[in-house]
């Protein structure tokens, strides 16, 4: 019977370790959302004629992130005034805030800075992470979730590369041109920076890159 009582207790210690690991896990990821206070658009910097391929915004905090874009080989600038359906881009950006996850995509230009770049063409992602082709290569997809927040890490598509600096680099395909919720004929689209679903409404860290098929 001693025997048995061990057993039930070890047994007991087990599922209140699993259930306080638990509460731990969901406290780490609910509370920084309930908690997080937004910190206002950043302000576009007008951009230049002679680099259309890339766009800047001062962000609230002082930081001017920055935006560019290159053809697959991440060394040409890409013609973001005449894009193709399955081209490959290359998105770097750098000033970004690493302790905020973001979304890179394909986007309808609201033309606010107060209002969410939406819809997206090939959607927000949710669990994309990015998986490697054959040769180490790089596998573009339509659009890319970059975080360093360790308890979402394990499902977004790719970390920042420098925490301090708030770089990154995206791998992009462009999407079609149109989907039931967006049409980039129609309406004025941009390659997009916004901050991850832990902060949606916060434009902080908006940095738009209108472009044109």
């Amino acid at each position: 019977m001693a025997h048995k009582r061990r057993i039930a207790r070890w047994f007991l210690w087990a599922i209140m370790g699993v259930v306080a690991v638990s509460l731990i896990v969901a406290s780490a990821v609910i509370i920084p959302i309930v908690t997080h206070v937004d910190a206002g658009p950043a302000q576009p910097i007008e951009q230049e004629a002679e680099r259309p391929f890339t766009a800047s915004a001062v962000g609230p905090d002082g930081r001017t992130r920055t935006l560019s874009v290159f053809q697959s080989d991440g060394v040409t600038p890409a013609d973001v005034g005449s894009l193709t359906p399955g081209d490959r881009l290359v998105v770097r950006g750098s000033g970004f805030d690493s302790q905020q996850g973001i979304y890179v995509a394909l986007c309808k230009n609201p033309e606010d800075q107060k209002v969410t770049p939406s819809p997206c063409l090939g959607g927000i992602p949710e669990d994309a992470t990015e998986e490697k082709s054959e040769g180490d290569a790089q596998e573009f997809i339509e659009s890319t979730w970059i975080t360093d927040n360790w308890a979402w890490r394990a499902f977004a598509t790719r970390g920042f590369e420098d925490s301090n600096s708030g770089t990154f680099t995206a791998y992009l395909r462009v999407p079609e041109m149109s989907d039931d919720s967006v049409d980039c004929s129609v309406d004025q689209c941009a390659i997009v920076t916004r901050n991850d679903h832990t902060a949606l409404s916060d434009r902080s860290q908006d940095v738009l890159l209108n472009v044109s098929y």
